[in-house]
């Protein structure tokens, strides 16, 4: 089984967090330059289309939004390994 293929554990606390996050797949800000593809971070307007849809009447947007921006900040140096 591939890593990518891996299932995962999403605790319920974050699993809305989590849910937006992968919907946000198309939503990343590149700068190609050359061969080399860095990312920038999310695009937050996409980000605010996506939570709109995607959560529930009721749900701290902020409290989800300050999630998604931990998850980011995780994500972008592995999106920016350099692979050789």
């Amino acid at each position: 089984m591939d890593a990518g293929d891996a299932p995962i554990e999403v605790w319920d606390d974050h699993w809305l967090a989590f849910s937006v996050f992968r919907a946000l797949g198309s939503q990343w800000r590149v700068l190609v330059a050359g061969k080399a593809v860095v990312h920038l971070g999310l695009d937050y307007p996409g980000a605010e289309v996506v939570m709109r849809h995607l959560l529930p009447p009721g749900t701290d947007a902020s409290a989800v939004f300050a999630d998604l921006m931990l998850m980011e900040a995780a994500a972008l140096p592995i999106l920016n390994e350099v692979v050789g």
